[in-house]
C-alpha cells in the first residue's frame, strides 16, 4: 500500500468519527501539515478514540508513548506506517 493510501483511509476515518460525534470535519480541509488539535479541532478524547478507530482499522496497537508525541496529521501517518511496518498487532 502506498503512503497516499494510508492518508486516504485516515482521513475517512477521522471524518467518520468526527462526524459520528455530531461535529463536521471537511475531508478536503485536513492536510499533512495539519495540527490535529488546533487546525482539526480534536481534543485529547477526540485523539484516543480517533486511534483506536485506526487500530481497528488496521488491527494495529499503537505504543502509549508514541502516540502522546503525535501533534501533526502526517505525524498520524507516519505512525500508523511504522506500526504497520513493524508488525505491532
Amino acid at each position: 500500500m502506498e503512503r497516499t493510501d494510508y492518508i486516504h483511509e485516515i482521513k475517512n476515518i477521522l471524518v467518520n468519527e468526527k462526524n459520528t460525534r455530531f461535529m463536521d470535519l471537511d475531508y478536503n480541509a485536513i492536510k499533512e501539515e495539519s495540527d490535529l488539535t488546533q487546525d482539526l479541532g480534536l481534543d485529547s478524547l477526540d485523539k484516543i478514540e480517533s486511534a483506536m478507530s485506526i487500530e481497528d482499522h488496521y488491527d494495529i496497537e499503537f505504543l502509549d508513548d508514541e502516540l502522546e508525541k503525535v501533534v501533526t496529521f502526517s505525524d498520524l501517518v507516519n505512525l500508523t506506517i511504522k506500526t504497520i511496518t513493524e508488525g505491532r498487532m
